[in-house]
């Protein structure tokens, strides 16, 4: 049946799509005109995240992908889990024992990628992932992804930078946006905000609230085969999200700006006891740009993430976990003249960043604190030679207070691009240190085993490299790109030891390094886009295989290896005009994958199979005038149910029904 479904799937995608281009083919052909992929928008979008400068998409050597403010829209997403999953194949989010949400891009969990907001980390962690529910996808204007290596963001990037754009200044006098949707289970978002803009300054409010219900997973008699990794249910929690910023510019090359924000996310944990999570945050930047080409950008953040118990009946809410980020950064960036010639150009970026890292819990033992500094600097040379070749050259040097060590990492990446092709070509070396979590603090995992801190990881170190070909011609586009990580002294968890705990009696599972992780993956992207006056057609496939190999027959990993086939397809139609609609059909597939799993039940490996699965969603939008916009999304259209509902399978339990309206107050007219 799922073969059938999948067959059927592919075969209605690819019909609809021929049907599509064949509509706007036949239909008045004299006044057919095509729109060409290298004059989108995408490719001239500029980026920022790859090189630390603006460059555009289609010019930058290091391979970009990107996410824009329409794709968001119109995959009408819930949150960053939905609208990653249904973009890029090779991701998979899915649930830990502790139900808190776990990241799989490319062979890589969350230990291994660095989330950024407009280029700046956050604090705190859940089973090593960031708490991706603090990201308002409402608040985006782009997102960002650099796959590998960074030589500019230091630890914390061996497997990629995802770097989420937030929405800039807008030149209308102030815009004021309301945005509600429902779905089932009582999921609800609800959001507004307000923008004021002046010639000298500017000033922003978010206010966002999302929510849902506990609900039940219908599994089968049998479940209870598979021990403690059933998921039975899907806990309610509800989040508060605000955000302020504000930009104030003196003179038309000094640029002020501060922001705030505070999060709060309550999870119901059981029965008698929630989990609170709370974030608050904060900067200021200076940023003075006397040409196009000089920058010099000053910039302090502050970042604190803190969880809680709250027991409800005695209606105490007692914190047990604090992370604190204070970061503080320079940017300079100039031409060099010496270098740039006729169709040449060079540009040199310098920089350096200090960074305190406080930890609290009373898990940590002794007096329940820990804390490091780091500092690092950095260089990158920018060098375009000649109409068909640019060259990024780029090296660091950090050092950490707490081992006194020193890691040098550089990062080499090449463009070619003549016509309607594309090459680039990388390379480049990274590292991970240990976190104060993985070094010091001792926690339990459900009624599993105890996690153990180990006060002598080594640092990470990885080597990477990547190449990727890419065509575009006449709303035509091909793109296949290949990458290789290797990882040595990788940080994983042991399996249960004999060793118990004396209270609990509970195992031991330790913190440990092992020789080599490698990670190889190859992707494949198919587009095509016409369009016919007012309709516009896209057509998009991507494929990615991922394989891992480890020596690690004694360890644990800390998430769900990857699935090693993963397909994404999307058929899109707008019609552009005042009233403009748009349509999306998208589904992924990804394949089953086999592994071993540490039952809870007998303490010993076993081997395991996650099931194939395969998801579909038809989203539509409807323009009204320049104001109101009504959104529908039928999710899991062939109303796929997994068999057994596991951590790692899917949490749907059939098809789903979402609406939603969007009011811009300041575009209406009465």
């Amino acid at each position: 049946m799922f073969v059938f479904r999948f067959l059927f799937f592919v075969l209605s995608f690819s019909a609809a799509a021929a049907f599509s281009v064949a509509a706007v083919r036949h239909s008045s052909p004299d006044s057919l005109w095509v729109e060409s992929v290298e004059n989108g928008v995408q490719l001239e979008t500029a980026v920022v995240t790859g090189t630390g400068t603006r460059k555009t998409l289609a010019d930058t050597p290091v391979r970009t992908r990107l996410i824009t403010a329409d794709d968001i829209k119109k995959s009408d997403a819930f949150d960053l889990r939905q609208l990653l999953q249904h973009e890029l194949p090779g991701v998979e989010f899915s649930k830990a024992l502790s139900q808190h949400t776990v990241l799989n891009f490319s062979g890589f969990g969350g230990q291994q990628l660095l989330f950024l907001i407009n280029g700046e980390r956050l604090a705190g962690e859940n089973m090593g992932n960031v708490d991706f529910s603090r990201i308002n996808l409402a608040d985006v204007e782009r997102i960002e992804i650099v796959k590998g290596v960074s030589a500019l963001y230091g630890s914390d990037a061996a497997g990629g930078v995802i770097n989420v754009i937030t929405r800039q200044q807008r030149p209308q006098p102030w815009t004021w946006q309301i945005d509600w949707r429902k779905s089932a289970h009582n999921d609800r978002k609800v959001g507004t905000s307000h923008t004021l803009n002046r010639r000298r300054w500017a000033h922003t409010v978010q206010l966002h609230h999302t929510a849902h219900d506990t609900y039940f997973l219908p599994n089968p008699p049998d479940a209870a085969l598979y021990g403690k990794y059933v998921l039975h249910r899907i806990s309610g929690e509800k989040t508060w999200n605000m955000n302020e910023r504000f930009v104030f510019r003196p003179t038309d090359q000094l640029r002020l700006s501060a922001r705030a924000g505070y999060f709060f996310r309550q999870h119901a944990h059981d029965a008698g006891e929630d989990q609170r999570y709370r974030d608050f945050s904060g900067g200021l930047k200076a940023e003075w740009t006397p040409s196009d080409e000089r920058r010099l950008e000053l910039s302090y953040a502050f970042d604190q993430y803190d969880k809680s118990d709250f027991h409800r009946e005695k209606r105490l809410d007692l914190r047990d976990y604090s992370n604190v980020l204070h970061a503080f950064r320079v940017l300079y960036a100039r031409p060099l003249n010496a270098l740039s010639k006729e169709h040449s150009h060079a540009l040199l970026l310098l920089g350096g960043d200090g960074q305190r890292d406080y930890l609290s819990s009373r898990q940590l033992g002794e007096n329940g604190i820990r804390h490091r500094y780091s500092a690092d600097v950095f260089a990158e040379l920018d060098w375009t030679l000649g109409r068909h070749w640019s060259v990024v050259a780029a090296t660091r040097y950090d050092y950490l207070t707490d081992t006194k060590q020193g890691h040098p990492t550089g990062k080499l990446s090449a463009r070619y691009r003549r016509g309607a092709f594309t090459l680039r070509a990388g390379c480049g070396s990274g590292y991970r240190v240990p976190t104060l979590k993985e070094r010091f603090m001792h926690f339990h995992l459900r009624d599993l085993f105890i996690i153990r801190g180990n006060e002598n990881l080594r640092p990470e170190k990885s080597r990477g490299l990547h190449l990727s070909a890419e065509w575009a011609k006449n709303g035509w586009s091909l793109e296949t790109s290949t990458d290789y990580q290797r990882i040595a002294r990788r940080i994983t968890t042991t399996r249960p030891s004999d060793e118990r705990d004396p209270k609990s009696r509970l195992p031991y599972v330790d913190y440990v390094n092992v020789p080599r992780f490698e990670v190889f993956n190859v992707e494949t992207t198919a587009q095509h886009r016409r369009r016919h006056r007012n309709h516009i057609v896209t057509a998009r496939l991507a494929y990615a295989f991922t394989h891992e190999k480890a020596r690690e027959r004694e360890t644990l990993t800390p998430y769900m290896p990857a699935r090693p086939h993963s397909l994404t397809a999307r058929l899109d139609y707008r019609h552009a005009s005042t009233n403009a609609f748009d349509g999306v059909l998208s589904g992924r597939f990804l394949s089953a994958i086999r592994g071993e799993e540490y039952n809870a039940l007998t303490h010993e490996a076993r081997p395991f199979r996650y099931p194939a699965y395969f998801l579909l969603k038809l989203s539509l939008r409807q323009q009204f005038g320049r104001g109101v916009q009504l959104y529908a999304t039928i999710d899991n259209l062939l109303d796929y149910r997994p068999r057994v509902y596991l951590y790692n399978s899917p949490p749907t339990t059939g098809i789903t029904l979402t609406a939603g309206v969007r009011l811009d107050l300041h575009a209406l007219r009465f």
